[in-house]
Protein backbone atom coordinates (compact mmCIF):
# COMPACT_ATOMS: atom_id res chain seq x y z
CA UNK A 1 0.00 0.00 0.00
CA UNK A 2 1.40 3.36 -1.02
CA UNK A 3 2.00 6.30 1.28
CA UNK A 4 -0.83 8.32 -0.29
CA UNK A 5 -3.28 5.45 0.21
CA UNK A 6 -2.22 5.03 3.81
CA UNK A 7 -2.60 8.76 4.46
CA UNK A 8 -6.01 8.77 2.74
CA UNK A 9 -7.25 5.88 4.88
CA UNK A 10 -5.87 7.55 8.00
CA UNK A 11 -7.65 10.80 7.06
CA UNK A 12 -10.95 8.98 6.43
CA UNK A 13 -10.66 7.19 9.76
CA UNK A 14 -9.81 10.42 11.54
CA UNK A 15 -12.77 12.29 10.08
CA UNK A 16 -15.11 9.37 10.83
CA UNK A 17 -13.93 9.40 14.44
CA UNK A 18 -14.44 13.17 14.52
CA UNK A 19 -18.00 12.75 13.16
CA UNK A 20 -18.84 10.21 15.85
CA UNK A 21 -17.23 12.40 18.51
CA UNK A 22 -19.17 15.44 17.31
CA UNK A 23 -22.46 13.50 17.26
CA UNK A 24 -21.95 12.10 20.73
CA UNK A 25 -20.56 15.38 22.05
CA UNK A 26 -23.40 17.39 20.54
CA UNK A 27 -26.05 15.17 22.07
CA UNK A 28 -24.26 15.09 25.43
CA UNK A 29 -23.75 18.87 25.46
CA UNK A 30 -27.38 19.45 24.50
CA UNK A 31 -28.61 17.19 27.26
CA UNK A 32 -26.35 18.80 29.83
CA UNK A 33 -27.42 22.24 28.67
CA UNK A 34 -31.09 21.42 29.09
CA UNK A 35 -30.39 19.97 32.52
CA UNK A 36 -28.43 23.06 33.54
CA UNK A 37 -31.14 25.45 32.35
CA UNK A 38 -33.89 23.36 33.91
CA UNK A 39 -32.06 23.17 37.24
CA UNK A 40 -31.22 26.87 37.15
CA UNK A 41 -34.83 27.86 36.53
CA UNK A 42 -36.55 25.31 38.80
CA UNK A 43 -33.96 24.72 41.47
CA UNK A 44 -35.97 26.58 44.13
CA UNK A 45 -39.24 24.63 43.70
CA UNK A 46 -38.55 22.34 46.66
CA UNK A 47 -37.77 25.30 48.92
CA UNK A 48 -41.07 27.08 48.11
CA UNK A 49 -43.09 23.93 48.65
CA UNK A 50 -41.44 23.11 51.98
CA UNK A 51 -42.02 26.64 53.22
CA UNK A 52 -45.77 26.52 52.42
CA UNK A 53 -46.79 22.93 53.16
CA UNK A 54 -46.44 20.59 56.09
CA UNK A 55 -45.47 17.31 54.43
CA UNK A 56 -44.32 15.66 57.68
CA UNK A 57 -46.09 15.78 61.04
CA UNK A 58 -44.32 16.30 64.34
CA UNK A 59 -43.68 12.59 64.73
CA UNK A 60 -42.08 12.32 61.31
CA UNK A 61 -45.08 10.75 59.66
CA UNK A 62 -46.03 11.56 56.09
CA UNK A 63 -48.92 13.88 55.37
CA UNK A 64 -50.19 11.90 52.38
CA UNK A 65 -53.05 14.25 51.54
CA UNK A 66 -50.83 17.24 51.11
CA UNK A 67 -48.15 15.21 49.30
CA UNK A 68 -50.75 13.86 46.85
CA UNK A 69 -52.23 17.31 46.28
CA UNK A 70 -48.70 18.69 45.78
CA UNK A 71 -47.79 16.02 43.26
CA UNK A 72 -51.00 16.51 41.30
CA UNK A 73 -50.53 20.27 41.14
CA UNK A 74 -46.86 20.03 40.21
CA UNK A 75 -47.39 17.51 37.44
CA UNK A 76 -50.33 19.50 36.13
CA UNK A 77 -48.18 22.60 35.83
CA UNK A 78 -45.02 20.74 34.68
CA UNK A 79 -45.50 17.12 33.58
CA UNK A 80 -41.75 16.45 33.78
CA UNK A 81 -41.65 17.04 37.54
CA UNK A 82 -41.63 14.07 39.93
CA UNK A 83 -41.99 14.63 43.70
CA UNK A 84 -40.46 12.34 46.33
CA UNK A 85 -40.40 12.59 50.10
CA UNK A 86 -37.18 11.31 51.70
CA UNK A 87 -36.20 10.69 55.27
CA UNK A 88 -32.96 12.02 56.76
CA UNK A 89 -31.02 9.00 55.36
CA UNK A 90 -32.31 9.40 51.84
CA UNK A 91 -34.82 6.54 51.94
CA UNK A 92 -37.97 7.22 49.89
CA UNK A 93 -40.91 7.58 52.28
CA UNK A 94 -43.63 8.53 49.83
CA UNK A 95 -44.26 9.57 46.20
CA UNK A 96 -47.17 10.04 43.85
CA UNK A 97 -45.82 7.77 41.09
CA UNK A 98 -47.29 4.39 40.15
CA UNK A 99 -45.58 1.97 42.55
CA UNK A 100 -44.31 -0.36 39.81
CA UNK A 101 -42.41 2.48 38.15
CA UNK A 102 -40.27 3.34 41.17
CA UNK A 103 -37.26 1.05 41.02
CA UNK A 104 -35.17 2.53 43.85
CA UNK A 105 -35.91 2.93 47.50
CA UNK A 106 -32.86 4.99 48.42
CA UNK A 107 -31.42 8.25 47.05
CA UNK A 108 -27.76 9.13 47.58
CA UNK A 109 -27.39 12.17 49.83
CA UNK A 110 -24.02 13.41 48.53
CA UNK A 111 -25.42 15.19 45.42
CA UNK A 112 -28.19 16.63 47.56
CA UNK A 113 -25.70 18.08 50.05
CA UNK A 114 -23.66 19.45 47.16
CA UNK A 115 -26.74 21.16 45.67
CA UNK A 116 -27.78 22.65 48.97
CA UNK A 117 -24.22 23.91 49.54
CA UNK A 118 -24.70 26.19 46.51
CA UNK A 119 -21.01 26.34 45.48
CA UNK A 120 -20.85 23.54 42.87
CA UNK A 121 -21.46 24.38 39.19
CA UNK A 122 -24.72 23.24 37.61
CA UNK A 123 -26.03 20.82 36.58
CA UNK A 124 -25.76 18.60 39.63
CA UNK A 125 -27.32 15.20 38.97
CA UNK A 126 -28.95 13.01 41.58
CA UNK A 127 -30.30 9.48 41.54
CA UNK A 128 -33.36 8.81 39.39
CA UNK A 129 -35.76 6.63 41.44
CA UNK A 130 -37.38 5.38 38.23
CA UNK A 131 -34.08 4.08 36.79
CA UNK A 132 -31.67 1.55 38.36
CA UNK A 133 -28.58 3.51 37.29
CA UNK A 134 -29.86 6.80 35.85
CA UNK A 135 -29.32 10.33 37.15
CA UNK A 136 -31.43 13.48 36.77
CA UNK A 137 -31.37 17.17 37.52
CA UNK A 138 -33.29 17.86 40.71
CA UNK A 139 -34.44 20.38 43.32
CA UNK A 140 -34.17 19.56 47.00
CA UNK A 141 -34.86 21.26 50.30
CA UNK A 142 -34.60 19.93 53.85
CA UNK A 143 -37.67 19.51 56.10
CA UNK A 144 -36.74 20.50 59.65
CA UNK A 145 -38.47 20.92 62.99
CA UNK A 146 -36.41 23.13 65.20
CA UNK A 147 -32.83 22.00 64.64
CA UNK A 148 -33.69 18.41 63.77
CA UNK A 149 -33.80 17.46 60.03
CA UNK A 150 -36.79 15.20 59.48
CA UNK A 151 -36.22 14.58 55.79
CA UNK A 152 -36.00 16.11 52.34
CA UNK A 153 -38.38 17.08 49.58
CA UNK A 154 -36.69 15.68 46.45
CA UNK A 155 -38.11 16.96 43.17
CA UNK A 156 -36.83 15.34 39.94
CA UNK A 157 -36.90 18.07 37.28
CA UNK A 158 -36.37 15.86 34.25
CA UNK A 159 -38.51 12.78 34.46
CA UNK A 160 -39.68 10.42 31.75
CA UNK A 161 -41.51 13.20 30.00
CA UNK A 162 -38.26 15.20 29.86
CA UNK A 163 -36.56 12.18 28.23
CA UNK A 164 -39.27 12.09 25.60
CA UNK A 165 -38.72 15.79 24.93
CA UNK A 166 -34.97 15.16 24.44
CA UNK A 167 -35.75 12.27 22.12
CA UNK A 168 -38.10 14.50 20.16
CA UNK A 169 -35.37 17.16 19.95
CA UNK A 170 -32.95 14.56 18.59
CA UNK A 171 -35.32 13.96 15.70
CA UNK A 172 -36.26 17.60 15.20
CA UNK A 173 -35.58 19.74 12.15
CA UNK A 174 -32.96 21.80 13.98
CA UNK A 175 -30.99 18.71 14.99
CA UNK A 176 -31.23 17.24 11.48
CA UNK A 177 -30.11 20.52 9.95
CA UNK A 178 -27.21 20.77 12.37
CA UNK A 179 -26.22 17.19 11.62
CA UNK A 180 -26.37 17.83 7.87
CA UNK A 181 -24.19 20.93 8.24
CA UNK A 182 -21.65 18.99 10.29
CA UNK A 183 -21.64 16.10 7.81
CA UNK A 184 -21.27 18.48 4.86
CA UNK A 185 -18.38 20.20 6.61
CA UNK A 186 -16.69 16.88 7.30
CA UNK A 187 -17.26 15.75 3.70
CA UNK A 188 -15.69 18.96 2.40
CA UNK A 189 -12.79 18.54 4.82
CA UNK A 190 -12.38 14.95 3.60
CA UNK A 191 -12.35 16.04 -0.04
CA UNK A 192 -9.84 18.81 0.59
CA UNK A 193 -7.74 16.53 2.78
CA UNK A 194 -7.59 13.80 0.12
CA UNK A 195 -6.72 16.39 -2.52
CA UNK A 196 -3.89 17.73 -0.35
CA UNK A 197 -2.65 14.22 0.44
CA UNK A 198 -2.39 13.27 -3.23
CA UNK A 199 -1.01 16.68 -4.16
CA UNK A 200 1.83 16.59 -1.67
CA UNK A 201 2.61 12.87 -1.99
CA UNK A 202 2.66 12.87 -5.77
CA UNK A 203 6.25 14.23 -5.92
CA UNK A 204 7.32 11.34 -3.68
CA UNK A 205 5.75 8.88 -6.12
CA UNK A 206 7.47 10.66 -9.00
CA UNK A 207 10.74 10.55 -7.09
CA UNK A 208 10.28 6.84 -6.40
CA UNK A 209 9.61 6.15 -10.11
CA UNK A 210 12.65 8.19 -11.12
CA UNK A 211 14.90 6.36 -8.66
CA UNK A 212 13.54 3.05 -9.93
CA UNK A 213 14.38 4.10 -13.47
CA UNK A 214 17.89 4.96 -12.33
CA UNK A 215 18.24 1.49 -10.85
CA UNK A 216 16.90 -0.15 -14.00
CA UNK A 217 19.03 1.97 -16.32
CA UNK A 218 22.21 1.24 -14.38
CA UNK A 219 25.11 3.60 -13.97
CA UNK A 220 26.67 2.51 -17.24
CA UNK A 221 24.31 5.00 -18.91
CA UNK A 222 24.17 8.78 -18.32
CA UNK A 223 22.07 9.70 -15.27
CA UNK A 224 21.58 13.39 -16.01
CA UNK A 225 17.99 14.63 -16.24
CA UNK A 226 16.31 11.54 -14.81
CA UNK A 227 14.85 13.55 -11.89
CA UNK A 228 13.69 16.48 -14.01
CA UNK A 229 10.15 15.04 -14.06
CA UNK A 230 9.89 15.44 -10.28
CA UNK A 231 8.21 18.71 -9.24
CA UNK A 232 8.52 19.15 -5.46
CA UNK A 233 5.67 20.89 -3.66
CA UNK A 234 7.47 21.32 -0.33
CA UNK A 235 10.96 22.29 0.79
CA UNK A 236 11.51 18.86 2.34
CA UNK A 237 10.81 17.06 -0.94
CA UNK A 238 13.00 19.57 -2.79
CA UNK A 239 15.83 18.89 -0.33
CA UNK A 240 15.25 15.15 -0.71
CA UNK A 241 15.40 15.47 -4.49
CA UNK A 242 18.65 17.43 -4.23
CA UNK A 243 20.15 14.86 -1.85
CA UNK A 244 19.13 11.98 -4.12
CA UNK A 245 20.58 13.76 -7.15
CA UNK A 246 23.82 14.24 -5.25
CA UNK A 247 23.80 10.59 -4.19
CA UNK A 248 23.12 9.43 -7.77
CA UNK A 249 25.96 11.61 -9.08
CA UNK A 250 28.28 10.30 -6.38
CA UNK A 251 27.30 6.71 -7.13
CA UNK A 252 27.82 7.42 -10.82
CA UNK A 253 31.30 8.75 -10.11
CA UNK A 254 32.08 5.74 -7.94
CA UNK A 255 30.74 3.42 -10.63
CA UNK A 256 32.90 5.15 -13.22
CA UNK A 257 35.89 4.89 -10.88
CA UNK A 258 35.21 1.21 -10.25
CA UNK A 259 34.75 0.61 -13.97
CA UNK A 260 38.02 2.40 -14.67
CA UNK A 261 39.73 0.44 -11.90
CA UNK A 262 38.36 -2.79 -13.34
CA UNK A 263 39.67 -1.91 -16.78
CA UNK A 264 43.00 -0.98 -15.25
CA UNK A 265 43.04 -4.28 -13.38
CA UNK A 266 42.40 -6.23 -16.57
CA UNK A 267 45.07 -4.24 -18.38
CA UNK A 268 47.41 -4.79 -15.43
CA UNK A 269 46.82 -8.54 -15.51
CA UNK A 270 47.40 -8.59 -19.26
CA UNK A 271 50.55 -6.46 -19.03
CA UNK A 272 51.92 -8.37 -16.05
CA UNK A 273 51.25 -11.66 -17.82
CA UNK A 274 53.13 -10.39 -20.85
CA UNK A 275 56.00 -8.96 -18.79
CA UNK A 276 56.35 -12.12 -16.76
CA UNK A 277 56.03 -14.41 -19.75
CA UNK A 278 58.81 -12.68 -21.72
CA UNK A 279 61.68 -13.17 -19.22
CA UNK A 280 60.39 -16.60 -18.25
CA UNK A 281 60.33 -17.67 -21.90
CA UNK A 282 63.84 -16.34 -22.40
CA UNK A 283 65.17 -18.06 -19.28
CA UNK A 284 63.45 -21.28 -20.25
CA UNK A 285 64.72 -21.08 -23.82
CA UNK A 286 68.36 -20.51 -22.90
CA UNK A 287 68.32 -23.16 -20.19
CA UNK A 288 66.75 -25.71 -22.57
CA UNK A 289 69.38 -24.85 -25.16
CA UNK A 290 72.09 -25.46 -22.57
CA UNK A 291 70.54 -28.80 -21.66
CA UNK A 292 70.04 -29.97 -25.23
CA UNK A 293 73.28 -28.68 -26.76
CA UNK A 294 75.54 -28.70 -23.73
CA UNK A 295 78.06 -31.02 -25.39
CA UNK A 296 78.24 -29.02 -28.62
CA UNK A 297 78.55 -25.57 -27.08
CA UNK A 298 81.82 -23.95 -26.30
CA UNK A 299 82.57 -22.67 -22.81
CA UNK A 300 82.17 -19.07 -24.03
CA UNK A 301 78.75 -19.85 -25.52
CA UNK A 302 77.60 -21.61 -22.36
CA UNK A 303 78.79 -18.65 -20.29
CA UNK A 304 76.97 -16.22 -22.60
CA UNK A 305 73.75 -18.25 -22.32
CA UNK A 306 74.03 -18.26 -18.54
CA UNK A 307 74.63 -14.49 -18.48
CA UNK A 308 71.52 -13.92 -20.59
CA UNK A 309 69.42 -16.24 -18.42
CA UNK A 310 70.72 -14.51 -15.30
CA UNK A 311 69.90 -11.06 -16.71
CA UNK A 312 66.34 -12.14 -17.50
CA UNK A 313 65.96 -13.69 -14.06
CA UNK A 314 67.02 -10.36 -12.53
CA UNK A 315 64.49 -8.60 -14.73
CA UNK A 316 61.82 -11.05 -13.59
CA UNK A 317 62.77 -10.57 -9.94
CA UNK A 318 62.73 -6.79 -10.34
CA UNK A 319 59.26 -6.88 -11.92
CA UNK A 320 57.82 -9.11 -9.20
CA UNK A 321 59.32 -6.85 -6.52
CA UNK A 322 57.77 -3.76 -8.11
CA UNK A 323 54.38 -5.45 -8.46
CA UNK A 324 54.46 -6.48 -4.81
CA UNK A 325 55.56 -2.99 -3.73
CA UNK A 326 52.80 -1.29 -5.75
CA UNK A 327 50.18 -3.72 -4.40
CA UNK A 328 51.26 -2.89 -0.85
CA UNK A 329 51.02 0.84 -1.54
CA UNK A 330 47.55 0.48 -3.05
CA UNK A 331 46.24 -1.70 -0.23
CA UNK A 332 47.17 0.88 2.40
CA UNK A 333 49.30 -1.58 4.34
CA UNK A 334 52.37 0.65 4.00
CA UNK A 335 52.56 3.00 6.97
CA UNK A 336 54.79 6.06 6.95
CA UNK A 337 57.69 5.98 9.39
CA UNK A 338 58.32 9.72 9.22
CA UNK A 339 61.43 11.17 10.81
CA UNK A 340 63.77 14.13 10.40
CA UNK A 341 66.78 13.42 8.20
CA UNK A 342 69.21 15.16 5.88
CA UNK A 343 67.83 15.03 2.35
CA UNK A 344 71.17 16.20 1.00
CA UNK A 345 72.97 13.16 2.46
CA UNK A 346 70.30 10.86 1.01
CA UNK A 347 70.81 12.41 -2.43
CA UNK A 348 74.57 11.88 -2.09
CA UNK A 349 73.92 8.20 -1.41
CA UNK A 350 71.66 7.92 -4.48
CA UNK A 351 74.26 9.68 -6.64
CA UNK A 352 76.96 7.25 -5.47
CA UNK A 353 74.59 4.31 -6.22
CA UNK A 354 74.30 5.30 -9.90
CA UNK A 355 77.66 6.99 -10.31
CA UNK A 356 79.38 3.98 -11.90
CA UNK A 357 76.65 3.52 -14.53
CA UNK A 358 76.68 7.23 -15.30
CA UNK A 359 80.52 7.32 -15.59
CA UNK A 360 80.56 4.38 -18.00
CA UNK A 361 78.35 6.39 -20.35
CA UNK A 362 80.09 9.69 -19.61
CA UNK A 363 76.92 11.17 -18.10
CA UNK A 364 77.45 13.89 -15.53
CA UNK A 365 75.41 13.09 -12.42
CA UNK A 366 75.62 15.97 -9.97
CA UNK A 367 73.90 17.41 -6.90
CA UNK A 368 73.03 21.10 -6.68
CA UNK A 369 71.80 22.50 -3.36
CA UNK A 370 72.57 23.23 0.26
CA UNK A 371 72.16 20.88 3.20
CA UNK A 372 68.44 20.69 4.13
CA UNK A 373 66.48 18.61 6.61
CA UNK A 374 63.06 17.13 5.81
CA UNK A 375 60.40 15.21 7.73
CA UNK A 376 59.48 12.08 5.76
CA UNK A 377 59.93 8.32 5.45
CA UNK A 378 63.57 8.00 4.48
CA UNK A 379 63.19 4.53 2.96
CA UNK A 380 60.27 5.49 0.71
CA UNK A 381 61.86 8.78 -0.35
CA UNK A 382 65.04 6.90 -1.28
CA UNK A 383 62.87 4.64 -3.47
CA UNK A 384 61.37 7.73 -5.17
CA UNK A 385 64.81 9.22 -5.89
CA UNK A 386 66.18 5.90 -7.16
CA UNK A 387 63.27 5.47 -9.57
CA UNK A 388 63.55 9.03 -10.90
CA UNK A 389 67.34 8.85 -11.37
CA UNK A 390 67.05 5.38 -12.90
CA UNK A 391 64.42 6.67 -15.30
CA UNK A 392 66.58 9.67 -16.22
CA UNK A 393 69.55 7.41 -17.00
CA UNK A 394 67.43 5.22 -19.28
CA UNK A 395 66.41 8.14 -21.47
CA UNK A 396 69.54 10.29 -21.38
CA UNK A 397 72.04 9.89 -24.19
CA UNK A 398 75.71 9.27 -23.58
CA UNK A 399 77.67 12.40 -22.65
CA UNK A 400 74.48 13.88 -21.22
CA UNK A 401 73.78 15.51 -17.88
CA UNK A 402 71.50 14.74 -14.90
CA UNK A 403 71.13 17.22 -12.06
CA UNK A 404 69.53 16.63 -8.64
CA UNK A 405 68.50 20.06 -7.39
CA UNK A 406 67.40 21.08 -3.88
CA UNK A 407 65.76 24.35 -2.89
CA UNK A 408 64.03 25.30 0.37
CA UNK A 409 60.95 27.51 0.09
CA UNK A 410 59.49 28.35 3.47
CA UNK A 411 58.33 25.18 5.18
CA UNK A 412 58.73 23.14 1.97
CA UNK A 413 61.78 21.64 0.30
CA UNK A 414 61.58 21.43 -3.50
CA UNK A 415 63.36 18.45 -5.10
CA UNK A 416 63.94 18.27 -8.86
CA UNK A 417 65.56 15.62 -11.09
CA UNK A 418 66.58 17.35 -14.33
CA UNK A 419 68.00 15.64 -17.44
CA UNK A 420 68.77 16.69 -20.99
CA UNK A 421 67.61 13.42 -22.53
CA UNK A 422 65.11 12.62 -25.24
CA UNK A 423 62.13 14.22 -23.49
CA UNK A 424 58.47 13.19 -23.51
CA UNK A 425 55.78 14.15 -26.01
CA UNK A 426 52.94 16.35 -24.75
CA UNK A 427 50.37 13.65 -25.58
CA UNK A 428 52.17 11.16 -23.32
CA UNK A 429 52.72 13.43 -20.32
CA UNK A 430 49.32 12.80 -18.69
CA UNK A 431 49.75 9.02 -18.94
CA UNK A 432 53.33 8.48 -17.79
CA UNK A 433 52.23 7.83 -14.19
CA UNK A 434 49.73 5.18 -15.23
CA UNK A 435 50.69 1.62 -14.50
CA UNK A 436 52.39 -0.22 -17.33
CA UNK A 437 52.19 2.83 -19.56
CA UNK A 438 55.26 3.19 -21.71
CA UNK A 439 55.96 5.95 -24.17
CA UNK A 440 55.40 4.33 -27.52
CA UNK A 441 57.73 6.52 -29.55
CA UNK A 442 60.50 7.10 -27.00
CA UNK A 443 63.89 6.75 -28.66
CA UNK A 444 66.10 3.93 -27.39
CA UNK A 445 69.00 6.03 -26.21
CA UNK A 446 70.21 3.49 -23.66
CA UNK A 447 71.18 -0.01 -24.65
CA UNK A 448 72.73 -0.94 -21.28
CA UNK A 449 71.26 -4.36 -20.44
CA UNK A 450 71.57 -3.56 -16.73
CA UNK A 451 68.90 -0.85 -17.15
CA UNK A 452 66.48 -2.85 -19.28
CA UNK A 453 64.73 -4.59 -16.34
CA UNK A 454 62.91 -1.35 -15.46
CA UNK A 455 60.87 -1.27 -18.65
CA UNK A 456 57.71 -2.48 -16.88
CA UNK A 457 56.13 0.96 -16.58
CA UNK A 458 55.66 0.66 -12.81
CA UNK A 459 58.48 2.91 -11.59
CA UNK A 460 56.67 6.24 -11.97
CA UNK A 461 53.41 4.76 -10.65
CA UNK A 462 55.27 3.78 -7.48
CA UNK A 463 56.79 7.27 -7.25
CA UNK A 464 53.37 8.91 -7.53
CA UNK A 465 51.81 6.63 -4.89
CA UNK A 466 54.66 7.16 -2.39
CA UNK A 467 54.47 10.93 -2.74
CA UNK A 468 50.67 10.83 -2.26
CA UNK A 469 51.33 9.15 1.08
CA UNK A 470 53.47 12.18 1.92
CA UNK A 471 50.68 14.59 0.81
CA UNK A 472 52.82 15.62 -2.12
CA UNK A 473 52.36 15.56 -5.90
CA UNK A 474 54.88 14.78 -8.62
CA UNK A 475 55.17 17.44 -11.31
CA UNK A 476 56.74 16.94 -14.73
CA UNK A 477 57.87 19.33 -17.45
CA UNK A 478 59.33 17.93 -20.63
CA UNK A 479 60.08 18.78 -24.26
CA UNK A 480 61.14 16.40 -26.97
CA UNK A 481 64.88 16.36 -27.61
CA UNK A 482 65.44 18.85 -24.77
CA UNK A 483 64.97 16.80 -21.63
CA UNK A 484 62.63 16.38 -18.69
CA UNK A 485 62.26 17.73 -15.17
CA UNK A 486 60.50 15.76 -12.42
CA UNK A 487 59.88 17.72 -9.21
CA UNK A 488 58.09 17.34 -5.89
CA UNK A 489 58.00 18.98 -2.46
CA UNK A 490 58.53 17.61 1.05
CA UNK A 491 57.87 19.12 4.44
CA UNK A 492 60.90 20.73 5.95
CA UNK A 493 62.02 19.39 9.31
Amino acid sequence: MSLSQRLALALIGLLAAMALALAWGGRYATERYFQEVNQELNGSIAMYVVDRLDLLDDSGGVNHDQLTALADQAMTVNPSVEVYLLDSQGEILAHAMPPETVLRHQVALAPLQQFMGGSAPLPILGDDPRSPNGTKAFSVHPIVRGDEPLGYLYVVLGGKHFDSVLAMFSGSYVWRLTSLVVLATLAMALFLGLWLVFRYTRPLSELQDAVRQVGQAGFAQPQQGLLDTVHPQTREVAWLKTDIEGLINKLGEQYAALDSADRSRRELVANVSHDLRTPLASIQGYLETLLLKESSLSSDERLEFLHVAHRHSRRLSHLVTELFELAQLDSGSVKLQAENFSLTELLHDVVQEFELQARERNIELRLDGVDVQVHADIGLIQRVLENLVFNALRFTEDNGEICLKLEQQGDQVEVAVIDNGCGIAAADLRHIFDRHYQVAQAPKVNQDPELEPDGSGLGLAIVKRILELHDSNIQVHSELSKGSTFSFALAAA
